[in-house]
C-alpha cells in the first residue's frame, strides 16, 4: 500500500513539475490562498487583489409587458419547430476516454459523424428588424428571446413572433430615469438631457437563468447617437432588465448604474450575476468586472449596490485588461464561485479567474497553458460575376490598419458539472495565411483549483479546430471564426460559427463534441452562403478593411433549451444578394435536438 502511495506522490509530483517548465514563475500580489492542494506549484495560482469600488444601481423601473408587434409584421408564424427531438439510436457501448484527452490537431475532424442530429426546419428572420449584428440568443420553457445591436425580438416557441422593438424603447423606463438625474460631464451643474440626452441602448446581450427562470438583458447606453457627436458630454452606463417570469411578455424589472465600459459580456449563478468588459485602456477607474446580488434584483427590490473590481495583473506582471468574459453557470459550484475566462494574448495561456461571492475585494487567478497561438487576421471569400474581387472579411469589431488583425477574445464560457468551457479565435503561429481556426477548452474545477492543476488526470480539452471538414475537398481550406458554445445537461458541447474561404462564401455551421468522445465530429452545415458579404473591393483583393453592407458582425449565438436541456437553439450569419455587386448578412435559427447522451 506504501509502494502505491508513493507511486501516485511521484506521478502527481511529475505533472506539476511538466507544468511548472512554463514561463510563469511570479509572486502573488496579495494574500493567501488556504485551497492551493498541498505540493502544488504556486505560480500557477495566485491570490490576487486589485482594486474594489461599490456603485449605487438604480431601480427598479417596473414594465408591465404586453408588448405589441409594429403592422409591418404578419400575424403568421415566421418559422416552425418541431420539439420532439430526434432519436439519435442505438450506439452501442463505447470505450472510456483516455485520461488525457487533449488535442491540438487544426483539422475540423476525422472521425465519423455518427450520432449528429438532424437540425429541424428554424426560422429565417430577415422579415424582422433585426441586425446582423451583437447576435444573442436565450430559451425559456415558454418562449425564446433574441436580442441585436439594437434590437430585442420576443417569439412562441411555435415560432410567433410577439415584440419586435429598439432597445431604446423597451428601456425607456430607465432612460427617462437616466435623463432626470446624470449630470453632464462638461458642466456638473446641468443635467445631462439639457445638452446630449441619453438616446442610444446599444451591443445588447441575453441569458436566461436557471436558478430564477428569468431573462436578463443588458444594454450599453450613452448619449453619442446621430447628432451628439461632442465628446466632452459623453456618458456611457449599463442599462439591465429582468424579466418577472419566463415569459418576456409579462413584464420586466429594470435598473442602471454608471461604471461602464465597452463590449461588455453578462454571467449568472447561484449568488452572483456578473458582467465582465472590454479592455480598461480608456477607462482604466471602472475596473474590468462588476458584480450584483441577482436574487434581489429578480425581486425588484429598491437600493441595490454593484461591486466593481479592477486593477488586476495577469501572472507575468502585466495589467489585466483582456476582455473578460464570464460563465453563464448551471448548477451548484465549488464554494458557489463564479467563474471567468480570460486570453492575456501571450500565445501560451489562458486565464481563469475566480470570484468568491462570500468576499468580493479578491480573484483568485490561474494560469492554463494552451498550445501556441496568435491572433487571427481577416478572412477570404470566394468571388462572382458580381463581384470578381470581393473584400476580405473581417468579422469581429474595431482595427482599419494593415494587415487587419481580429482579436482573439475569449467569446463564450460556460460553467456546468464541474467543468468550466470556453472558446475563442486564433490562429497558428507561423503560418503567413493566418487562416482563422476555433479553440475550445475544458477544465475541472470541481475543487478549483486542484483538479485545474491536473489535466493529465482529469481529462481537459485544448482542441484547435477549423481548416477543412472530413468530407471538404482535401485542398481547400477555411476560416472558422465568431465561435458561440451551448453546453447540455449530458456535458455535450455544441460549438456555432461562421465559415468562409477562397472557394464558398460565408455560411453558418455547427461542430458537436460529446462528452464521451475522444475527440470533436465533423462539423454540420446550418446554412450555406449564397452571395459574397460586402462591396467589390477596388484593390481588387487587397486586405483592406471595407466593411460589408450590413455591418461587422460581433458575435453567432447559442443556448441550452432548458425544456429538455439537451436541445441548443442557435443563430448565425450567411452571405445573401442585397443586389447586384452587393451583398449582405442575413440570419437564420436553428433548434437542434438531443434526445439523449451517446
Amino acid at each position: 500500500m506504501l509502494d502505491r502511495v508513493k507511486a501516485a506522490t511521484l506521478i502527481v509530483a511529475f505533472l506539476l513539475t511538466g507544468l511548472a517548465a512554463r514561463p510563469l514563475a511570479v509572486e502573488p500580489e496579495a494574500g493567501t490562498n488556504t485551497d492551493i492542494p498541498s505540493g502544488a506549484d504556486p505560480s500557477l495560482i495566485r491570490t490576487v487583489k486589485g482594486t474594489s469600488t461599490t456603485f449605487p444601481i438604480h431601480g427598479p423601473f417596473s414594465t408591465s409587458g404586453g408588448f405589441k408587434l409594429t403592422p409591418r409584421h404578419p400575424e403568421k408564424p415566421l418559422f416552425e419547430v418541431e420539439d420532439q427531438p430526434v432519436l439519435i439510436g442505438n450506439r452501442g457501448v463505447r470505450p472510456a476516454p483516455s485520461p488525457a484527452v487533449v488535442k491540438n490537431d487544426p483539422g475540423d475532424s476525422t472521425i465519423s459523424a455518427g450520432d449528429i442530429p438532424k437540425v429541424f426546419l428554424g426560422f429565417d428572420l430577415s422579415s424582422t428588424d433585426l441586425e446582423t449584428r451583437d447576435l444573442q440568443i436565450a430559451a425559456s420553457h415558454t418562449h425564446v428571446v433574441i436580442t441585436s445591436y439594437h434590437k430585442i425580438t420576443f417569439w412562441t416557441r411555435d415560432g410567433t413572433l410577439l415584440s419586435d422593438q429598439n432597445t431604446v424603447d423597451f428601456f425607456k423606463p430607465a432612460k427617462d430615469d437616466i435623463n432626470k438625474v446624470l449630470k453632464d460631464p462638461a458642466d456638473s451643474t446641468k443635467l445631462v438631457s439639457a445638452s446630449f440626452p441619453i438616446n442610444e441602448f446599444y451591443d445588447n446581450r441575453v441569458i436566461f437563468d436557471t436558478y430564477r427562470n428569468r431573462f436578463w438583458v443588458v444594454s450599453l447606453t450613452r448619449n453619442m447617437g446621430p447628432g451628439s457627436a461632442d465628446a466632452a458630454h459623453r456618458v456611457t452606463v449599463s442599462s439591465i432588465a429582468i424579466s418577472k417570469t419566463e415569459n418576456p411578455q409579462d413584464g420586466w424589472y429594470q435598473y442602471w448604474m454608471a461604471p461602464c465600459r465597452d463590449y461588455q459580456a453578462i454571467g449568472v449563478s447561484k449568488k452572483l450575476f456578473v458582467i465582465g468588459y472590454s479592455s480598461g485602456s480608456n477607462f482604466p477607474e471602472y475596473g474590468f468586472l462588476s458584480a450584483m446580488d441577482p436574487a434581489a434584483l429578480a425581486n425588484g427590490s429598491s437600493g441595490q449596490k454593484a461591486t466593481v473590481l479592477g486593477g488586476f495583473k495577469n501572472p507575468n506582471g502585466s495589467a489585466a485588461n483582456a476582455y473578460m468574459q464570464p460563465a453563464l453557470q448551471y448548477g451548484n459550484s465549488y464554494k458557489d464561485l463564479q467563474f471567468f475566462v480570460s486570453n492575456p494574448s501571450d500565445g501560451s495561456t489562458n486565464i481563469v479567474w475566480a470570484l468568491d461571492p462570500a468576499n468580493l475585494t479578491q480573484l483568485l487567478q490561474v494560469s492554463v497553458p494552451v498550445a501556441a497561438s496568435t491572433p487571427p487576421k481577416t478572412a477570404q471569400q470566394a468571388s462572382n460575376a458580381d463581384i470578381p474581387h470581393p473584400q476580405m472579411i473581417y468579422p469581429v469589431w474595431g482595427g482599419n490598419g494593415l494587415p487587419v488583425r481580429g482579436p482573439d477574445l475569449v467569446m463564450k464560457a460556460i460553467f456546468r458539472n464541474n467543468k468550466l468551457y470556453w472558446v475563442w479565435d486564433d490562429s497558428i503561429p507561423g503560418d503567413a495565411r493566418q487562416i482563422r481556426f476555433i479553440r475550445l477548452n475544458r477544465v475541472d474545477v470541481s475543487a478549483f483549483p486542484a483538479n485545474l492543476l491536473l489535466p493529465q488526470v482529469t481529462g481537459s480539452i485544448d482542441r484547435r479546430f477549423g481548416k477543412r471538414n472530413a468530407a471538404d475537398p482535401p485542398n481547400d481550406i477555411f476560416s472558422y471564426y465568431m465561435p458561440a458554445l451551448a453546453v447540455n445537461k449530458d456535458g455535450t458541447m455544441l460549438i456555432t460559427y461562421s465559415r468562409t474561404g477562397a472557394t464558398i462564401w460565408p455560411e453558418a455551421r455547427y461542430s458537436v463534441y460529446f462528452e464521451k468522445d475522444p475527440d470533436i465530429r465533423p462539423s454540420q452545415l446550418i446554412r450555406k452562403g449564397e452571395y459574397p458579404v460586402g462591396v467589390e473591393d477596388p484593390a481588387s483583393g487587397q486586405p483592406v478593411d471595407n466593411r460589408p453592407a450590413a455591418g461587422i458582425f460581433d458575435y453567432n449565438g447559442a443556448a441550452v433549451d432548458p425544456l429538455d436541456d439537451r436541445s441548443v437553439w442557435t443563430i448565425n450569419v450567411y452571405g445573401t444578394k442585397q443586389s447586384s455587386g452587393k451583398g449582405q448578412y442575413s440570419l437564420v435559427v436553428k433548434r437542434i435536438p438531443f434526445n439523449s447522451a451517446p
